[in-house]
Order: C-alpha cells, then structure tokens, then sequence
C-alpha cells in the first residue's frame, strides 16, 4: 500500500472520511482503508471511534482484533459496555449476572484502549434488574479503576448500575462530564468489598456537565467528592419524592456558575405529592443562559397537583432584574405513564396549543428584562405534521409577541 498515491493533503482526506457514518456508510469506509495508507488511518479512526460492546461476543471480537493491532486501541474515543436482557442468577450472591460480568476478555480489552475519552456502562433497555458493580469479578473492578484514571477521559456515564464504588467517579482529576440514569453510589470505606485501590488525586475534578435522573440521593456523595462550583450544564430527571430531597443542596454548590438547565421526566405517580415550586425558581442563577423543560401533557392535565405550567409561570414572574436568558425549550408530549399505557389522545396537540398559558408566557418573555432572549423552541414529540400544523396555526395567535420578535420555533421530534 503506497503511502500517497493521491494529490490531495491529508485534510482534504480527513474531511472526506469523516463525512461517512460506520452505521451508515460501512461498506464505503471499508473500501476507502484500501486506497493508501492516509486513508487507512482516516478510516479506522472513524470505523473505531464510537463502539457498543453489547454481547460477550462483541468484547472477545474486539479484544482479538485490538491485540493484533494495538494501534487501533488509540483510535477508540467513545465505549459503550451494555449488559444485556440475558442475565443469569448467580448461585454465590442470589443476584443475577450479565455477561459483563461473566466475560474474561473485558478486563484484558480495557487496558488497550489507551485514548477512551467517554466510558459509558449500562443495561439494555430491556434489562429488568439494575447492574450490580458488586458482582464484578476483582479483575474487571482493576481494569475500570485503571481506565478511570486516563487523562484522556473526560465524560462516564453509568445507566440502571447500583453499588457503584465513590472512588470511581472521584478518582480523575480530568472528568469533566458524568452522568447517572438510576444509579447508586457507595459511601467510600476502605473495610467495603466493592471499594476500589485508587489513590485520590490532590485536586478535585472540576465538571463541566452533570446529569442525574432517578438517582437524586447520590447528590451529597457527589457534592463530596467532585468540585461542582464551575458547572455549567445539568439535566435533572425527577421522577420520584425522593429526588426532590437533594435540590437545595445541589442549587447552592452550582448556583453561580450554571449556565445551562435541562429539567426531564418530572412527574411522580404519587397522588400525595405536589412539586415544589423551588425546583423552577431561576433566582438562584443569575448566569442561566439556556433552559428546557419536559412537559407531560398527559399528567398536567390528569394530575393538576403535579402540573408544570404555572408553577413555570408563576417563577418567571418572580424575575424583577434583567434575564441572561438567551435560549428556552419547552418539549411537550402526551406520553402517559407506564401504568396507563393503553390511553391514546389524537386531540391533545389542539388543547395543549390553546391553553392560556401561552398568553401569559407570550406577555412575560416579551417584558424588557428578557431582552436577551434570542429563541423560545417548542418541540412535540410522537405527533405528525397533519396533526402539528392546525395545532401550530392556534398556538401562533396566542403568541403574537414572541412571532413578531421572530424568536419562536417549532419542531417536530419522531421518538
């Protein structure tokens, strides 16, 4: 293979090669690895830059592959370790055990990949059972404590895994994204089995981007553990009583420095409860420059102890100084909770569109304080276009203000 049988530069390769997509485009970076050895390098560096590991034998596949070519290690950026439905019990601990778990080739992969920026372990949309980081085996604890340390990582996310060691996200001082989808951490305790042998960095991990969603009570570990004064992103998905306990506490560790939230999945099926109109007062961040909101429209309309909209409404009002609010997303959809799956409503896109309330938010993003607003976004999720556009037609003359300044968008979001 000639190094350059080509005129072109190596950018122009570069540009080329990164304009295909491996799910999409396969056959295509396959073929162009075998014009030169420029394009080679492009290719595999787009073929190996974002894997999913989601069976034993995807891990003994690229284990075999990266052994014979340790220079394909440094080409993988982003993994994603996901267990799947086909658990087994273990006899040992009376849990069940995926094959993250049973897999011995894992803890010899990990080592290989030397350049990993973003680590994600989870289940399977399917998996009916959280992880268990307990039921790791002792080498595959070693390996993810050695990755955890790269330099180059700078984003872990972990989805469904309980008993989750502190040290594992405290122990780099180069993350600066991390992520928990109905996760558990464990108190760091040197006497605990599923503790890790990490020597702690003298300075904290300062993050940038944090996301818990159902895993509110691992906030005060958190908080510990890692530097959140310069956060600047975070989306909080609350869905139960309990995730509301640890709001205050994060407010005051983020307050200064946040400039971006994302509030999702907030309904609880508890009939008791009502939200507390703290978790949408902007006051505390005199920085927020983006916010966004998941409304189920369903719940609002079924629960009214539980509905948004004035809560939302009655804390913009409560803004008496200039907004540096530039961008607020509002992302409406009927989908009603799991236990009421049967309900089906073709009409709710009409009532949602024709609620007052957009009147009032129509009247109050409009005011001089929020001068810097550049664009309100109102997303729809599972609808089609025939039955968006009379509802978006209504919506339009509710919000004349906000249609005038030519800051309002709709989209349409298939999910």
């Amino acid at each position: 293979m000639s190094p350059s049988p080509l005129p072109f530069p190596q950018e122009v390769i570069d540009k080329i090669v990164d304009d295909l997509e491996p799910e999409d485009d396969l056959p295509s970076l396959l073929n162009c690895s075998l014009i030169s050895r420029s394009f080679l390098a492009a290719s595999r560096r787009v073929i190996f830059n974002q894997l999913t590991l989601g069976t034993d034998d995807d891990a003994r596949g690229l284990y075999a592959t990266v052994s014979a070519n340790p220079r394909l290690g440094s080409c993988i950026k982003r993994i994603t370790i996901q267990d799947s439905l086909f658990s087994i019990p273990d006899p040992e601990k009376g849990t069940k055990v995926g094959w993250i778990s049973r897999e011995e080739t894992l803890p010899l992969l990990l080592p290989l990949l030397v350049s990993l920026k973003f680590l994600a372990i989870k289940a399977d949309d399917w998996h009916h059972d959280k992880l268990d980081w307990s039921t790791f085996p002792p080498r595959l604890a070693a390996a993810l404590s050695q990755t955890f340390m790269l330099p180059s990582l700078v984003k872990i996310e972990f989805v469904e895994l309980k008993n989750i060691p502190s040290e594992a996200v405290t122990s780099s001082r180069y993350l600066k994204g991390l992520s928990f989808w109905g996760a558990r951490l464990l108190e760091f305790d040197n006497n605990s089995s599923g503790s890790l042998e990490i020597a702690q960095p003298q300075v904290r991990s300062q993050l940038d981007f944090l996301n818990i969603t159902n895993c509110a009570l691992i906030i005060p570990t958190l908080i510990k553990s890692l530097d959140l004064s310069c956060l600047k992103m975070l989306r909080v998905g609350l869905t139960c009583a309990a995730d509301f306990v640890g709001w205050p506490t994060l407010v005051d560790s983020i307050s200064q420095s946040l400039e971006g939230l994302e509030i999702i999945d907030m309904y609880l099926p508890d009939e008791q409860f009502c939200i507390p109109h703290e978790i949408l007062d902007f006051r505390p961040f005199p920085n927020l420059q983006v916010f966004s909101l998941d409304i189920a429209y369903y719940v609002c309309e079924t629960a009214p102890h539980l509905d948004v909209l004035p809560i939302l409404l009655d804390q913009l009002r409560q803004i008496t100084s200039d907004s540096n609010l530039e961008e607020f997303r509002l992302r409406a959809e009927y989908g009603p909770p799991p236990n009421d799956i049967h309900v089906v409503d073709d009409n709710w896109i009409g009532r949602f569109c024709r609620l007052p309330f957009w009147q009032e938010l129509d009247s109050i993003l409009t005011h001089p304080r929020f001068s810097k607003l550049r664009r309100v976004a109102v997303l729809f999720e599972g609808t089609d276009d025939d039955e968006l556009e009379p509802g978006l037609h209504e919506l339009r003359k509710q919000i004349p203000g906000l249609v005038n300044k030519k800051i309002v968008f709709f989209e349409f979001i298939d999910e």
